[in-house]
């Protein structure tokens, strides 16, 4: 649908703002005909993870945190034990995910209208911003 589309297009470019914003960089690998799918932010210092918005199921069950990079095969013990500590209590952690939080509804399930209603006025941009701003913050002294 056109209005669909045009939100997120939207969306794609306030986001292409937040990450400009926090000196990230920023990409989408959205496609609502697979699975595990998203929104990805990194830094160039970090060598071992990206931050991520990823939905589980098409377009449903997003979830953000700290996925580790493609190419690294293990995260440091110090990082892997400093991200479970972090989970604790808050979210999980899997071995593609080392820091695997939900995104609160109505936010995580873009099937329902209520999550593009927060494209169209700029809450989905801010849920995002804070999320990824209070990660930052939270891992500023990391070797992530």
């Amino acid at each position: 649908d056109g209005a669909l589309e045009k939100l997120f297009i939207q969306l794609d470019r306030e986001l292409n703002v937040v990450a400009k914003d926090l000196e990230l960089g920023y990409s989408n690998n959205v496609n609502w005909e697979k699975n595990y799918s998203g929104f990805w932010f990194w830094s160039k210092n970090w060598k071992y993870v990206v931050l991520g918005f990823q939905f589980q199921e098409y377009d449903k069950g997003l979830h953000f945190g700290f996925s580790r990079k493609k190419e690294i095969k293990k995260l440091p013990d110090e990082l892997l034990f400093s991200f479970s500590e972090m989970a604790k209590g808050i979210g999980k952690q899997t071995s593609w995910w080392p820091l695997d939080l939900q995104v609160e509804a109505p936010f995580n399930n873009w099937e329902k209208f209520e999550a593009w209603k927060a494209i169209a006025d700029g809450r989905m941009e801010k849920v995002f911003r804070e999320k990824i701003e209070n990660l930052l913050v939270m891992t500023k002294d990391w070797n992530l």
